[in-house]
């Protein structure tokens, strides 16, 4: 994103494209996306390339250009061939192609004219850049037929004339148009057309292509020869550079083939002794020693000229038989005497014979090959002319195998002034090329390999039964583990429920007792004392709410679950949830529950209940704060609020009718611990309980 909002800034500030020249040096590329152009120009040519998306191809007294219109935002004017226009927009991104493209966003036609006249020109000149972006006619031979593989609908056809090649593209009905369903290699076309520099399709890097200008934009002059075997015949042209070997047309050769190589090239030695690939346009490839003539073009790699795209007939003269075979070596091929790489040429064509063992056997479609090590080289032997040779044949074997010694050369081209050759490849002729000298032994790696291999995976198999049989044996054990401890469980609920009901015995029976007391000496007051009995009732009203708090925590306790949580965090939560809200409290009590008994762990939440109500209910508390640790053998924890506070040492007691603060230092004292308040008006309460825990606890947990 920045880098295109640079892109644009730059654009902006360069002056509007006026000329087709300098609208042509501009598209295409992405440093211009973003300037505008206004041109004055006339219509060569004009084409509907979607719908809704016209191209307009342009040119004026400095060159030519085309422009496209995208999502018009205007109808499109009436244009002809020969109409001077005015055309305005700016270089775009396309949204396909991601390349910089003239978008036209206004057109108007200011005057009509005749159409013009294609420039005539040659492929040479097409591919030198001379007129690009024009309207041009030209003549060529066709030296192929391509089918495109990414658009179906379109073929090329490869253009030759010059010292030239160019691609013209043409769908392929109007292929069959031309030429039928008959080869068109060799025929002479004229071609009217539009010469793309860049053409803004999948294919980016196809360099020059030329367009076809309308429907009658290609005719035959000249039809393929009746006879395709009717061209000249191959000689040495020593005197031709590589480029001008690949610019001659169809040429033919006549001799024996020495081998098949991968089933598409021939090694050919012509009539004059002469060494040639044949690289096969299609079809099946003759057998090793039929008489041939091949007609293709021709190629060169710096050691000889070769063919291809090549057809091919037979000629008189019958089947030879296969040359004797001499002795070599992959040394005397690749290397010199003192060991250095050095390709020794004059072995291509030569029919030589190799001993060694095979590595690998390689099956790959129609291409059928194999691997043998010989004179610490891996060589690649070639069957695919005779399969048979392979039957019978194992890695490992010792062979020796006969046959034509082919070197892997490159193609020249520009690019590649010396080609390289990365190496040979032995192309065997008849399946008794192949001799089997020693079979492998039974016992190989390979066998060994599957031996430790099934012993492996039985050993994986016992292994994998054991864990099952320990996992059925340890899920039955977790389900005894779990029955028991689920009696246990309930034999803990009841002996809770027990302790509960003693609890409420002991205590709500006796406080009840004294109200009655309280009651019966207020009822005596009343005739002689009857401010003393309105004490003695209060005193005895307090007494009596206190008693519904606590048999109401006691039935909470009976139906609440906190005790059976893991953490004591959310049994904390759990016991004040029916008081106040999860948001108005702050748990640190990070100490497992299992680290208490039952008794231990009601006895704590019970007095972190009776603080926090306290808090809530005498303080005004809005927040409070619940933090635990354990250090040695001391369970510490605090109950911290933000409340009124108070007095602690006015605070009401038990002859006000208030138990709270009586019970909690009950339970504290019963476990040995001890209780502390820190508080005063207006700064809150802080209440610190100490108890004791088992040795064995370990510290952790937040501090108080």
């Amino acid at each position: 994103m920045i880098f295109a909002s640079a892109v644009l800034a730059a654009a902006a500030c360069l002056p509007a494209a006026g000329t087709a020249d300098e609208l042509s040096r501009s598209v295409y590329d992405r440093e211009e996306v973003g300037r505008g152009f206004v041109l004055d120009a006339t219509a060569m040519h004009v084409e509907r390339v979607a719908p809704g998306a016209v191209r307009y191809h342009l040119r004026d007294a400095s060159g030519a250009t085309h422009v496209e219109t995208k999502d018009f935002p205007r109808g499109h004017p009436r244009v002809s061939p020969g109409d001077r226009l005015v055309a305005k927009g700016a270089i775009e991104l396309g949204p396909h192609t991601h390349l910089a493209y003239a978008r036209c966003t206004n057109i108007a036609v200011v005057a009509h004219g005749p159409a013009p006249e294609p420039v005539r020109t040659t492929c040479a000149a097409i591919n030198a850049g001379e007129v690009d972006f024009q309207l041009v006619t030209f003549e060529a031979v066709v030296r192929a037929l391509v089918a495109d593989q990414i658009d179906t609908r379109f073929n090329y056809l490869i253009l030759g004339g010059d010292g030239a090649t160019i691609p013209l593209s043409l769908t392929r009905k109007y292929s069959r148009r031309l030429f039928g369903d008959a080869s068109p290699v060799g025929a002479k076309i004229a071609v009217t057309g539009l010469c793309d520099a860049a053409p803004l399709t999948d294919r980016r890097q196809f360099g020059r292509l030329v367009r076809l200008a309308g429907e009658n934009a290609a005719t035959v002059v000249e039809p393929p020869a009746s006879d395709p075997f009717d061209v000249p015949e191959l000689g040495a042209f020593r005197r031709l550079q590589p480029a001008q070997v690949a610019a001659l047309g169809r040429h033919r050769i006549a001799g024996t083939v020495l081998a098949v190589k991968r089933r598409s090239t021939l090694i050919v030695r012509s009539c004059d002794g002469g060494i040639h690939d044949v690289q096969l346009a299609g079809g099946p490839p003759p057998a090793a020693g039929a008489r041939i003539a091949a007609v293709g073009f021709p190629v060169s790699n710096m050691y000889r000229i070769n063919l291809a795209r090549a057809v091919w007939r037979s000629e008189p003269g019958g089947t030879q038989t296969p040359e004797e075979s001499v002795v070599a070596t992959p040394r005397e091929i690749l290397c010199n005497e003192e060991g250095e790489r050095r390709i020794d040429a004059r072995f291509h064509g030569r029919a030589v014979r190799m001993s060694g063992i095979v590595r690998g056997l390689r099956y790959a479609g129609e291409e059928t090959a194999f691997r043998m090590e010989c004179d610490g080289h891996l060589v690649e032997v070639d069957a695919s002319g005779c399969p048979a040779a392979l039957d019978g044949l194992d890695t490992g074997c010792r062979v020796e195998a006969s046959g034509v010694c082919a070197l892997e050369t490159e193609i020249w081209s520009p690019d590649t002034v010396f080609p390289s050759i990365s190496g040979f490849t032995l192309v065997l002729r008849t399946p008794s090329d192949v001799r089997v000298a020693a079979r492998p032994p039974w016992w190989t790696p390979a066998r060994l390999l599957v031996a430790v291999g099934v012993m492996f995976a039985a050993v994986v198999a016992v292994l994998v039964w054991n864990f099952l049989l320990r996992r059925v044996s340890e899920r039955r054990g977790r389900e005894l583990a779990s029955e028991q401890v689920a009696r246990v469980e309930s034999d803990l609920k009841v002996i809770e429920r027990t302790r509960l009901a003693v609890e409420l015995h002991d205590a709500l029976s006796q406080t009840l007792a004294g109200v009655s007391f309280a009651i019966d000496a207020a009822a005596r007051l009343v005739p002689s004392d009857p401010e003393g009995a309105s004490r003695r009732l209060a005193s005895a009203s307090r007494t009596l709410d206190s008693c519904r708090r606590e048999l109401k925590n006691c039935l909470w306790d009976l139906r609440s679950n906190a005790l059976e949580e893991r953490d004591m965090d959310t049994a904390i939560r759990r016991t004040l949830a029916p008081y106040a809200p999860d948001d108005a409290l702050s748990v640190r009590f990070n100490i497992p529950r299992e680290r208490f008994t039952d008794a231990s762990a009601h006895a704590i939440l019970c007095i972190i209940r009776e603080l926090a109500l306290n808090a809530l209910r005498h303080g005004g508390a809005t927040h409070i704060r619940i933090a635990g640790s354990i250090d040695g053998g001391m369970l510490h924890f605090s109950v911290r609020d933000d409340g009124n506070g108070f007095d602690a040492a006015s605070a009401p007691g038990v002859k006000e009718g208030h138990f709270g603060l009586l019970g909690i230092r009950e339970r504290v004292d019963s476990f040995g611990g001890t209780f502390a308040i820190d508080s005063s008006p207006g700064r809150g309460c802080k209440a610190t309980v100490s108890l004791k825990v088992p040795e064995d606890a370990k510290p952790g947990g937040a501090t108080a």
